[in-house]
């Protein structure tokens, strides 16, 4: 599709004249506000549907009002399990360059990444707001965008502009379905929250253009003039004069707005859509949330739970029956005043009652044991049947489990006693690492995505690059976990290969929250000279005339060789850490400092020259 700035213009126009919308706009801006409120707990009224044949709307008012929502807590647990995805252990990510010896522009890339989000990095944003926003609003768009710079003296600093589904008026994609354009609508205000406006924009693949509408307080006599008298064209690019500021603008009905235009040569739009799961109501043109399989049960649980509320509110308490002496108040009658108001004693029930705990009901004293009254029959407290409240209970408990099972084809996050055998664990996890996968897929797909806009935008694409990939198999597994497998691994006697996995994993866990050290175990791991060998086998190797004396100078001085080799990479004027240096150059200095070392050995004497 050939597109210039015309017609990026007048695509626009059309758009706006016609307030055109893509045909599944309606559908898209439904599930968020569906999604939203199951999420949040927010606006959850218009979820809930009066029982025409029994109930009044008086009576559905006092439900709603009634009524404590639960499913966000509910939907919030089921989501728990996709932000462990990112932290998994099988999880590989690599940005590098090639010919990029001193890894200055994977530096250059990765600085920018690490500004990507409220200061923040572009894999915090898809660990964290990505996952969100496929539970409340999947059909919402990340868009790519910059403020102004100098291009002379330093590089664009991207960051995501979060288009929501209602923002979204219009998008096209191409047969091959590569994104042609995409077309937000937002508002804005100033600077006190006043004076409201549309903003109009169309994405284009090598340029933006900006509608902005141009408010009555703006507008100069002559412009104003020009248009009352209908000398311009609709949709004809004029200029214009705004706060006495000249400008480009375009009529469309009474409206008048600011054309402004921005190229960008990335021969792509600058955006992606957030979602993965596919709408199959849409035949996959759209996308549904991550809870969207659990939704009619949550559905069903805002029903049940608001029948739960409203019973417990107005059925379940003790009812109190007692006998009561009249009210003795001076004018008292059957609760009422000679003037007709109510009696405050009483309260206008024309008996003494107790209205705390601090009142007693004092009788007199009787004259003879014949008289004594059975206080048990003075005061009697009816509890009601809560059968049916233990009925709605289990079955809101049931749905919560449903639920789970749902969206993870299994009850392996419900279960409250872990009592199942190692291989029913297994498969329990296999289902939750099928149900994962998909979004896994996705996170690799979108985030090399956006890596490769950063790179494109900063101009570091060419010789990139970049991938972030998970197995099939999560390994979503504790410390605790790895230990364990450590230990039947051990006692299996299996080869030191499968120990040599798990301790990576380990590795992941341990080094997760710190690059630099997982750089530093990954380096030290790929130079060690006994990979694979046991303890009682490095020690035989260490003592046997076939092992190189390479190889055991290397373990036997490995700690004090590295921190010499990283302290005195810091030294130098780039100060670029021996760790983040590429293997190769890795391998040339480790082989010096330990040829350095059997340089200066002492050499073994013979007794018998001595002698």
């Amino acid at each position: 599709m050939e597109q210039d700035t015309q017609w990026l213009i007048d695509t626009l126009y059309q758009i706006i004249k016609g307030n055109i919308t893509h045909r599944d706009y309606k559908r898209v801006t439904e599930l968020k506000r569906k999604y939203t409120s199951l999420i949040t707990g927010e606006d959850m009224d218009y979820l809930m549907r009066r029982f025409d044949l029994h109930e009044s709307e008086d009576a559905f008012d006092q439900r709603k009002r009634i009524t404590n929502h639960i499913t966000s807590s509910v939907s919030n647990n089921l989501m728990k399990p996709l932000y462990k995805v990112p932290r998994s252990n099988s999880a590989k990510r690599f940005i590098g360059y090639e010919e990029d010896n001193d890894n200055k522009k994977k530096k250059e890339l990765e600085s920018k990444l690490g500004l990507f989000w409220e200061k923040t990095s572009l894999d915090n944003w898809f660990s964290n707001k990505w996952i969100d926003i496929n539970g409340t609003d999947p059909n919402a768009w990340c868009v790519f965008e910059w403020k102004d710079y100098d291009n002379t003296k330093e590089k664009a600093t991207p960051y995501p502009f979060l288009a929501s589904s209602d923002e979204v008026m219009y998008f096209n994609k191409d047969n091959a379905g590569e994104l042609q354009f995409l077309v937000v609508k937002t508002s804005e205000t100033d600077q006190f929250g006043l004076n409201p406006r549309d903003v109009y924009t169309i994405y284009g693949q090598n340029e933006t253009v900006v509608f902005k509408q141009v408010l009555n307080s703006e507008i100069d006599n002559a412009t104003r003039n020009r248009i009352q008298v209908s000398t311009i064209k609709q949709g004809e690019i004029i200029e214009i004069s705004i706060n006495s500021i000249p400008t480009m603008g375009i009529v469309n009905g009474s409206n008048l707005f600011t054309v402004s235009t921005y190229e960008h040569n990335l021969n792509a739009v600058p955006a992606f859509c957030v979602g993965f799961k596919r709408d199959k109501y849409t035949d996959g043109r759209t996308f549904v949330s991550v809870i969207d399989d659990a939704v009619p049960i949550l559905m069903k649980m805002v029903k049940a739970n608001s029948e739960m509320d409203l019973t417990s509110a107005l059925h379940v308490f003790p009812q109190k029956v007692q006998y009561a002496n009249r009210c003795t108040a001076e004018g008292c009658n059957m609760g009422h005043l000679p003037d007709g108001s109510a009696c405050n004693s009483c309260g206008g029930t024309g008996y003494q009652t107790s209205k705390t705990a601090q009142d007693v009901i004092i009788l007199p004293m009787p004259r003879d044991k014949e008289e004594f009254l059975n206080l048990d029959n003075m005061v009697k407290y009816i509890s009601p049947s809560v059968e049916l409240v233990a009925w709605q209970d289990r079955y809101i408990d049931a749905l919560t489990v449903r639920c789970k099972e749902a969206m993870y084809n299994t009850e392996l996050f419900s279960k409250k006693e872990v009592a199942e055998t190692a291989t029913g664990k297994n498969i329990d996890l296999q289902n939750v690492y099928d149900s994962l996968y998909d979004m896994a897929m996705s996170f690799s797909i979108k985030w090399k995505f956006s890596v490769t806009m950063i790179a494109k935008i900063i101009d570091q694409l060419e010789g990139l690059t970049c991938y972030y990939v998970f197995s099939k198999d999560f390994k979503l597994k504790s410390l605790t976990d790895l230990y364990n497998d450590l230990t039947i691994v051990g006692n299996s006697n299996a080869d030191n290969f499968i120990k040599e996995a798990i301790y990576d994993d380990i590795a992941g866990i341990f080094y997760g929250e710190d690059p630099v050290a997982m750089n530093r175990y990954k380096t030290q791991k790929a130079f060690y000279p006994f990979s694979g060998m046991s303890e009682k086998e490095i020690i035989i190797a260490l003592n046997s005339p076939e092992v190189t004396e390479y190889a055991k100078t290397l373990y036997l001085n490995s700690g004090w060789i590295y921190d010499e080799l990283y302290m005195e990479s810091l030294k130098k004027p780039k100060s670029i850490s021996f760790y983040e240096l590429p293997r190769e150059e890795q391998k040339k200095l480790i082989e010096q400092k330990v040829n350095q070392i059997i340089a200066n050995k002492p050499k073994e004497v013979d007794i018998n020259e001595l002698a």
